[in-house]
């Protein structure tokens, strides 16, 4: 089952890579009492970021960060062209809030090892990919341990 994460993640970087509209200002906007890290995708990062952590990642970097640093991370990012958040030990009304926030239409459901991956399009949301001749501009997956929320997928992996 880890090569059909494997695969899936590699898929949805691909899609990111052959998109990469950049996004002028991130959307996701989570507020969590659980450990929450968010990520952000970037063409580059030219210094270090305080509170955060860089991983290149081909042409593209990943910024990460904690959910208290995340308003001062976004603003020291340009070209950001994805973001993603990760909740640990959540809630189930973490879940519940999320899914009314981001999953307006749900496209797809699949189902990887122990996670549940919903693919979404709200179209209060301006950015899409298309998979399977559809739009997509969320993606939560979700298992007992943790949910992951993407826009337009989630390319960190889940």
């Amino acid at each position: 089952m880890k090569i059909l994460r494997l695969r899936f993640a590699v898929f949805c970087l691909a899609v990111f890579c052959f998109v990469c509209v950049p996004i002028t200002k991130p959307v996701l906007n989570i507020d969590s009492q659980e450990k929450t890290t968010y990520y952000f995708y970037t063409s580059h990062v030219e210094n270090d970021i305080e509170n955060a952590e860089t991983i290149q990642n081909g042409n593209y970097t990943i910024v990460a960060c904690d959910l208290q640093f995340a308003n001062s991370v976004k603003g020291k990012l340009s070209d950001i062209y994805g973001e993603s958040v990760r909740i640990s030990n959540y809630k189930s009304k973490t879940l519940e809030k999320l899914l009314e926030k981001y999953s307006t239409f749900c496209v797809k459901v699949e189902n990887f090892d122990c996670y549940k991956s919903l693919l979404c399009y709200n179209s209060s949301l301006s950015n899409y990919v298309i998979v399977d001749n559809q739009k997509i501009n969320t993606q939560i997956a979700y298992n007992k341990n943790e949910i992951n929320i993407g826009y337009p997928l989630i390319l960190n992996g889940f």
